[in-house]
Order: C-alpha cells, then sequence, then structure tokens
C-alpha cells in the first residue's frame, strides 16, 4: 500500500471513530451523567402529539436546562389518543407548581425537540414542583416561529378541512357549469337577436317605433303640462269656492234684510190699502145715497140729468166762455206784438 492510499484510509478510520463517539455521546450521555447526578423529581408530561421527543430529549426552564425525557408513551386505549412523556427534573432547581410546558423544534433541521416550561402569565405559585406531578403540554412544533403562527396553521388546516367536508367545492363547480351552460345559452339568444336585428324590415319598424315612442314622449309633456296647469288651477277652486260662500252668505243676509224691508212696505200697504177701502166703502155708501137721490130726482144734478133743456143751456154757456177766452188771448198776443207786455196775475 502507498502512503498516500494508506493516509486516506487512517484519516476516514479516524473520522468514523469520532462521529461513533458523538453518536453515543448523544444518546448515553444523560445517562452515564445521570450515575453522578443528584436526586431527582419525576414529572409527567401528558400532550397530544410528541414529535421529535424521545430518551434523553431536554427539558429547559426559562431557556436553561433543568432536566431530561426518560420516556415516551403513546396512549391508543383512548379516545382521544395521547402521549406520556416521563421526564426528572433536578430537584436542586426546584420549580413552581404552576409551570406550563410546551413541545418545540428548536431549529428547522428538525433534529428533535424540547419541552420548554414557563410561567402564567400571573406569574409563578407559591408552592413547588412535587415529584409525580402531571402537567399537560401543548406541541407548537417549531420554536423558532411565534406560536401564533402554530395556531394560525392550525386554524387553517382545520377550516380547509371544513371547507372540504361542506361539499362547497362540488357545489362550486356545479354552479360553474351552470354558469357556462347559462352563458352558452345566452349567446345563441344574441345571435337570434342579431339575426332578428340584421333584417332591414326589422330596422324600418324599429324606427318607426322609436319615432311613434318620442311622439308620444312629446303629447305625455304636453299633458303633463296641462296636469300642472289643472292642479295648480284645483289648488286655486278652495279659495274661490271659500270667497263664493262669503258672496252667497252676504247676499244672504242682504236678502234677509230685503225681505223684512219688502215684509214692512207690504204691511204698509196692506194698512194703506185696507184704510182705502174702508174709505172706497164709504164712498160707495156715498154713491148709493146720491145715485138714489138722482133716481127720485132730487137736487140740481138730478135736475141736470133728467132736464134736456138745463143741459144744453150749460152746453151753450160753456161754449161762449171758450170764445171769449181766445179773444183775451188774441188780445194779449197784438199788445205783445206791439212791444207792450202785459202780465196777468
Amino acid at each position: 500500500m502507498s502512503p498516500y492510499k494508506r493516509n486516506w484510509f487512517v484519516g476516514g478510520t479516524v473520522l468514523l471513530a469520532l462521529i461513533t463517539l458523538g453518536f453515543l455521546i448523544i444518546i448515553f450521555g444523560g445517562s452515564l451523567g445521570s450515575i453522578f447526578a443528584g436526586e431527582k423529581v419525576r414529572v409527567n408530561f401528558y400532550s397530544d402529539r410528541g414529535d421529535g421527543i424521545s430518551e434523553g430529549s431536554a427539558v429547559k426552564y426559562l431557556g436553561t436546562q433543568v432536566g431530561t425525557v426518560k420516556s415516551v408513551t403513546l396512549v391508543l386505549d383512548k379516545v382521544p389518543n395521547y402521549v406520556i412523556i416521563d421526564a426528572e427534573i433536578e430537584k436542586s432547581k426546584p420549580l413552581p407548581e404552576n409551570v406550563t410546558a410546551s413541545i418545540k423544534i428548536p431549529n428547522f433541521l428538525g433534529a428533535g425537540a424540547i419541552i420548554e416550561l414557563g410561567v402564567p402569565p400571573e406569574g409563578p405559585g407559591a408552592g413547588k414542583l412535587a415529584d409525580g406531578s402531571t402537567v399537560n403540554a401543548k406541541y407548537v412544533g417549531l420554536g423558532v416561529l411565534p406560536p401564533e403562527f402554530t395556531d394560525l396553521a392550525s386554524e387553517m388546516k382545520s377550516a380547509v378541512k371544513e371547507f372540504r367536508e361542506t361539499g362547497v367545492m362540488t357545489d362550486f363547480k356545479i354552479a360553474v357549469n351552470n354558469f357556462n351552460e347559462q352563458i352558452s345559452r345566452a349567446g345563441k339568444v344574441m345571435e337570434s337577436i342579431q339575426a332578428v336585428i340584421g333584417d332591414t324590415a326589422v330596422q324600418g319598424d324599429i324606427k318607426t317605433a322609436i319615432a311613434k315612442f318620442r311622439e308620444a314622449s312629446d303629447n305625455a309633456a304636453v299633458v303633463t303640462a296641462n296636469f300642472k296647469t289643472i292642479s295648480e288651477n284645483l289648488q286655486t277652486l278652495p279659495q274661490n269656492a271659500n270667497a263664493a260662500v262669503t258672496d252667497i252668505r252676504s247676499a244672504t243676509a242682504d236678502a234677509r234684510g230685503t225681505i223684512k224691508n219688502t215684509e214692512a212696505r207690504i204691511n204698509e200697504v196692506s194698512d194703506g190699502l185696507k184704510r182705502n177701502l174702508d174709505k172706497l166703502a164709504t164712498v160707495m155708501e156715498d154713491m148709493k145715497s146720491i145715485t138714489g137721490k138722482m133716481d127720485h130726482g132730487d137736487g140740481t144734478l138730478a135736475l141736470l140729468l133728467n132736464d134736456p133743456k138745463l143741459y144744453e143751456k150749460i152746453v151753450v154757456g160753456t161754449e161762449t166762455i171758450n170764445l171769449t177766452v181766445k179773444d183775451i188771448q188774441r188780445v194779449i198776443r197784438g199788445f205783445e206784438e206791439d212791444g207792450v207786455p202785459l202780465k196777468l196775475k
């Protein structure tokens, strides 16, 4: 064997031995150290999962190792299943009785996990963690990220699972297919409409209909204006009606006054008529007496009626008087024509 190959062989053997030594130290280091270690406190951690936890995994409190994992037991005979992690805590480092536990993966390589202990927000309790205590541990996964990310990932996983179980995707697929079918039908309808509208006769009918619609719109505008005028007149109608009622009331009052005056006048005329009738009755009695006297020939008037000669004489005397008055009038006119005014008293 040449010196070159011999050196390579020796180097490889030493490297393999170092790797084996490191592996053995990792596996048996805790067991060998426990021989010389002090008294321990045994604690059982209960968790829904124990990814990366194995015998020898570290138990840390506020970032400082205070114990190691001795065994990991999977419980399958109870529902839900869970994991029991048996660990030993150094008694020389007493922990508060209200510690919280979480299982974390300290790096991205994922070589192993640790149990990280802490205290609740209200602070550590007064008592100390006793031997045989039980603590619930929460698996948080990669400890590099905040626990909120892990919680969010778990919630999203649960939400996706529920989303799949509800069958929404199936319904969505059916809805998409129905939508595509409706789109196809709409396309056919549009093609039919295009075929109808493309006809020259139909276009002419549409233009005529539009023109008639415009004419109807103009007529509607006129009707609207007339309706507005009628509405305004109707608004003023109550006022005019009130004025007419007032005039009627005034005319009624005047008519009542006139009726009262007329009634008084009628009463007055009736009274006068009654008095005149009484007088007429008296006159009729007098005429009756005179007529009786005339029939018997008593008095001048009776003689005038019964004696024709006396009547003729009266007529002749009346004619003579008329001729005399006419002569006097001619004399007066002659004097006035001569410039001599005459005044008769």
